[in-house]
């Protein structure tokens, strides 16, 4: 049998630099992780159970009764044809020759239903060694779960009853730390931007080209106002930036918003990151985030509640080049046009 392995569902899709930030939220992490493996655990045990309820060993009993009866009809055919071979090689009674061909097919269709029986008695023979050896691994790998359980219970002091519950309380406590988190970081002055904390930066100007810092400081912005649905197109993914987005796209999809990111599936990604951009997307489906996978997507946009929309050659979820640029656009009818070129672009 082979070896049970944990599941791992850390979710969380901030790096390193925010645990030594903050050592409680490294600690929140670390009891979501082990409860969510305890949970698992206690999953897997449940399913094995339930395969070990005594409807496998009712299937084994049926298909042994099965294999016997089977057997037995076996053992009359088998009788049939000796009956008949002796009639046609006996010299008591002279046989015709049409009583004489009815025999040879009688035997005939005699082998041939010994031939059929066989191969059933082979089938019911398989498949309760089948169930023999199910049975013995579901065994084996319960003994070795219920250790685990045991240690978990004892040792972790975790409530099989109580865990989701636990699990819940853990994430809630999580979000918690982590918008108090966002929102003391969104009151220091960064140093290449000194300015009054009260200053409030103005957006763009329409249609204006605007770089990396500028573009990202006006879509978090964008991101705060938005009401409905938020829609991403990134062709790649990267780990630091995606981290670094995905947050505050879990953020308004928690809140109800329509969240959805488009990209490249992870075979087309720079080779280097197949890897990561496929932990990325399993990531943004289990906090929300629909990401739908699109062959040979080119352009770079963000489309706010159907009206908002930034565009250019910035890679919203990648990585970029200091010279590349975005323009922000607000119009539903610009919007239309956008998704009408980059999807017939792409599809």
């Amino acid at each position: 049998m082979s070896e049970h392995h944990w599941v791992n569902y850390n979710t969380g899709l901030t790096g390193p630099d925010d645990l030594q930030m903050n050592p409680t939220l490294a600690k929140l992490r670390t009891q979501i992780q082990q409860c969510e493996q305890f949970l698992a655990l206690c999953e897997r045990i449940k399913h094995l159970e339930k395969l070990q309820d005594g409807r496998s060993e009712l299937k084994k009993i049926e298909l042994q009764t099965q294999k016997i009866e089977i057997l037995n009809q076996l053992d009359l055919v088998s009788a049939e044809i000796q009956n008949y071979e002796a009639i046609l090689s006996s010299g008591d009674r002279p046989i015709g020759v049409v009583e004489e061909q009815q025999l040879k097919g009688l035997i005939k269709n005699a082998r041939i239903r010994i031939g059929s029986l066989r191969l059933s008695v082979d089938s019911s023979t398989k498949e309760i060694e089948r169930i023999d050896e199910n049975t013995r691994n579901n065994a084996q790998e319960l003994h070795e779960l219920y250790s685990k359980l045991e240690d978990g219970i004892l040792l972790e002091g975790l409530d099989p009853n109580t865990i989701v519950e636990k699990l819940a309380e853990l994430r809630q406590e999580r979000t918690t730390l982590n918008e108090a988190m966002k929102a003391d970081i969104s009151t220091r002055t960064r140093p290449d931007t000194r300015r009054e904390t009260q200053d409030k930066k103005q957006p763009p100007v329409e249609g204006a080209p605007v770089h990396e810092s500028e573009f990202y400081e006006g879509l978090l912005a964008d991101f705060t106002q938005a009401k409905t649905s938020v829609e991403i197109i990134s062709p790649f993914l990267d780990t630091e930036r995606a981290r670094q987005i995905m947050t505050e796209l879990a953020r308004l999809a928690a809140q109800g918003r329509n969240v959805i990111v488009y990209t490249r599936p992870p075979n087309e990604q720079i080779p280097h990151m197949q890897s990561d951009s496929q932990n990325i997307i399993t990531d943004a489906h289990r906090l929300l985030i629909t990401v739908i996978q699109r062959s040979g997507i080119q352009y770079n946009a963000a489309i706010i509640d159907n009206v908002i929309c930034w565009e250019g050659t910035i890679n919203i979820l990648g990585t970029s080049e200091s010279h590349e640029t975005m323009r922000r656009t607000v119009a539903s009818s610009h919007v239309r046009e956008l998704r009408h070129f980059i999807f017939s672009e792409s599809g």
